[in-house]
């Protein structure tokens, strides 16, 4: 996998969460609207946001969904990070003004 792969992960993980907001700011929305007129309390808009408000179940799984995104990114991030070549990590301590231990 390579940096773009785990740049998509990441995204879809931030994406997720965005939509999961959205949703359950507009169920508790049309929900408040409902409390202040009693007109609302009756439709199909009401019956769905009255759903996603009592589906938790929603809410754990694609929080579950967004965690193995961001491990899976996150390892893969890591093993890119880190299998580095020694040639291309002696030449990055050079460029750092670090001399590794055996250059001593």
């Amino acid at each position: 996998m390579n940096s773009r792969c785990w740049g998509w992960l990441f995204l879809s993980g931030v994406l997720l969460q965005v939509l999961l907001a959205w949703i359950y700011k507009t169920a508790m929305w049309q929900l408040y609207m409902a409390e202040t007129n009693a007109t609302r309390a009756t439709g199909r808009w009401y019956r769905s946001a009255l759903w996603i408000s009592e589906a938790m179940w929603l809410e754990v799984l694609v929080d579950l969904i967004t965690i193995v995104l961001f491990a899976v990114a996150t390892v893969v991030a890591f093993l890119a990070l880190t299998n580095v070549s020694p040639h291309l990590r002696a030449r990055a301590a050079l460029d750092f003004g670090y001399l590794p231990a055996l250059h001593r």
